[in-house]
């Protein structure tokens, strides 16, 4: 009986440590592989403030859905237009940033690594 009760409190303390480390939050200067939805964020996020095409992911985090924006350029990324007039499924690759100069509060960063951005 002993032995079973202190395999359960092994089981149950390896779960709480595996939660705790999965529910870290990402930090700049981290390489990340985001699978989510890209789109727009002016045109489809409608992201207030914001008066020109910039390309987001959404992915789903912990159970709630969290928006980057892509540190790229813009509109003229080649891969703007597969998303700017409805989203897609996708997936980006690169470094986590902070952009100091035009950032949009309350968005996080990436920096997408060279061909890192995928349209499904």
């Amino acid at each position: 009986m002993r032995k079973l009760v202190s395999a359960m409190a092994a089981l149950a303390l390896m779960t709480l440590i595996g939660f705790s480390v999965q529910a870290q939050d990402k930090k700049t200067g981290d390489k990340v592989d985001l699978k989510g939805t890209l789109c727009c964020g002016k045109c489809e996020l409608k992201i207030e403030g914001v008066t020109k095409c910039v390309n987001a992911i959404k992915v789903q985090e912990s159970g709630k859905e969290v928006t980057y924006l892509l540190d790229d350029k813009g509109p003229g990324a080649p891969y703007h237009s597969e998303f700017c007039t409805g989203p897609k499924g996708g997936s980006v690759k690169g470094t986590l940033v902070e952009k100091k100069k035009d950032a949009i509060k309350g968005y996080k960063y990436i920096k997408p690594a060279k061909e890192g951005v995928k349209v499904d």
